[in-house]
C-alpha cells in the first residue's frame, strides 16, 4: 500500500490502476512483490491522444468492474481506436 500512496502522490495513474486490479480477491494471496514497477517517461500528446485516452479509460473501467476480461477489453479498444484513426482526416 505504500507504493500505491507514492503513486498517488506522483500522479502515476497507471500504477494506481494496476494496484486496483491487484486488490481483486483472486490476487490477494499472490506474491505481488515479484512485480517490479519502474518510472517511464511519458510520450508527448499527439492528435490521437484524446480519442485513445477516452476509450482506454473506459476499457480499464470495464476490466476493473469485471464486465470484460483483459483480452476482450484490449481487442475492443484496438478496434475502436483503429476505426477512429481510419476516419480521421
Amino acid at each position: 500500500m505504500r507504493r500505491l500512496a507514492e503513486a498517488r502522490a506522483e500522479g502515476a495513474a497507471k500504477i494506481i490502476v494496476c494496484a486496483k486490479l491487484f486488490e481483486k480477491p483472486a490476487t490477494l494471496k499472490r506474491n505481488l512483490s515479484a512485480i517490479k514497477f519502474r518510472d517511464v517517461a511519458i510520450s508527448p500528446p499527439n492528435q490521437f491522444s484524446a480519442m485513445f485516452n477516452k476509450d482506454y479509460n473506459q476499457s480499464v473501467a470495464d476490466m476493473i468492474a469485471g464486465k470484460k476480461d483483459i483480452n476482450t477489453a484490449l481487442r475492443d479498444l484496438q478496434d475502436e481506436v483503429q476505426k477512429q484513426i481510419d476516419a480521421a482526416p
